[in-house]
């Protein structure tokens, strides 16, 4: 099993780093908080994966497999929160809960275009939760 430099363990038999990809990721988030608890965040995002000449990226096309050096996503993002009762101490960086037993709903959905803004691939990613500590 292959991990990180610092692995103590693997000091003895170090393997070279060159199992690995590189990505260019931009992103801008807005977040809209409300007293009542709701809160909507917007999100768009740009992400650019280019793979390593000893581990290529292969696409399936038909009925052939080829190489592709780098692919494109752009997404946007929209995310619904709501958490009734739910209070916090804020300082200047940090948010502390004080109110561990209030449930949060969330609800966010994903959507990238295959063309849009330079998007190899057509995405839509929808997620629900529900969380309540006890």
């Amino acid at each position: 099993m292959y991990t990180g430099k610092d692995n103590v363990f693997l000091a003895l038999k170090r393997e070279k780093d060159d199992r690995i990809g590189y990505y260019q990721q931009a992103e801008i988030t807005y977040t809209n908080e409300f007293y009542s608890g709701f809160s909507f965040q917007l999100t768009a995002r740009r992400r650019t994966d280019e793979s390593s000449y000893l581990i290529p990226f292969v696409k399936k096309e038909n009925d052939g497999y080829f190489s592709v050096k780098k692919f494109s996503m752009s997404t946007a993002e929209v995310k619904l929160r709501y958490a009734p009762n739910e209070r916090f101490f804020q300082t200047h960086w940090n948010r502390y809960l004080v109110s561990l037993d209030a449930p949060v709903f969330t609800l966010s959905h994903t959507i990238a275009g295959k063309g849009v803004l330079g998007s190899d691939y057509i995405y839509n990613h929808t997620e629900v939760g529900i969380q309540k500590r006890f």
